[in-house]
Order: structure tokens, then sequence, then C-alpha cells
């Protein structure tokens, strides 16, 4: 019983300020190396024009895309947490409102800069797309056009039918 107390007490204590265990590792370093690492705005720049995260070599720019979106989601849930840690430090504790206004100012920062990237990763991987469909389109009609060139249409049983007749008034 006490000792279930003490860990109910513990829970409550890191329960409201304790970052999310389910951000994933690379997210978590974006969010140290933002605001713990940077010292000058300079350095801000930088992780800011460098991807939230290190994709395979191999991976197109839909699934990057897709990948910030969801590195997106994950910082828009830490965001929504620190604005309920907001709303339970007015109500419950007074003194803790200022930082945890400051946190949340933080949490909204990181993620406007998150969706950023993301709609940033979005915009190249709809121009790949819109490029890639622009190359099917020409290979597509040049096949349409190779087709028209040949015998394409012609009428093969009227042909078959003609020479089977010819072939006939041989014998």
């Amino acid at each position: 019983s006490k000792a279930a107390r003490q860990q109910g007490r513990k829970a409550a204590a890191g329960g409201a300020t304790a970052m999310p265990q389910r951000l994933r590792f690379g997210t978590t370093i974006l969010v140290i190396a933002y605001f713990v690492l940077l010292p000058s705005a300079q350095a801000a720049e930088q992780v800011a024009q460098q991807p939230a995260f290190k994709a395979s070599s191999g991976a197109s720019d839909a699934q990057k895309a897709s990948e910030g979106v969801r590195i997106y989601l994950k910082a828009s849930k830490h965001r929504n947490e620190a604005w309920g840690d907001v709303l339970e430090a007015r109500k419950q504790a007074p003194a803790l409102y200022p930082s945890s206004l400051g946190k949340l100012a933080k949490a909204n920062n990181w993620t406007t800069e998150i969706l950023d990237m993301a709609s940033k990763l979005q915009a190249k991987a709809v121009d790949a797309a819109q490029g890639e469909l622009k190359e099917l389109k020409a290979v597509h009609e040049n096949r349409e056009k190779a087709l028209g060139e040949g015998r394409f249409g012609a009428d093969f049983k009227g042909e078959a039918s003609e020479l089977k007749r010819r072939m006939r008034t041989v014998r």
C-alpha cells in the first residue's frame, strides 16, 4: 500500500512534465539538437535546412514525405500534451503556470518547424510525382503513335476471308 502510494506520487510528479516515451530516437535527437545543443541562430538555421530524419538511401520522395508527416503528428501530439500541462498547471499549480507556458511555446515552435520540413518534403514528392506522370504520358503517346504507324486496326478477318476465297479459285 505504501509502495503503491509512492509509485502514484512518482507517476503524478513525472507524468505532467515528462516527454512522451513513444517519440522515436530520431525525433528525440532532433528536439535535443534544436533546443539544447544549438547556441546560435546560425546553427538553428542549419538544423531547419536539414531533414527531420535520416531516410535510407533508397527512400523515395513520397516515403520521405510520409515520414515527415508522421513526425509532425508526433510533434503535434507532444504540443497537445504541453497544452494539457498548461491547463493543469493553471488549475492545480499556479506557480508552474509560467514555465508550462514556456514549454508550450517551445513545443509550438518545434511543431511549426517540423510542419515546415514536412511541407517541403511533401512539395518535393508532389513535384517528383508530376514529373514521373509527364514522362509516362510522353511514353504512352509515343507508343500510341507507333501503333498507329503499323497496320493497327486493319480488317484482318476480311483479308483472311479474301485470301481464302482466292486460294479456292486457284485450285
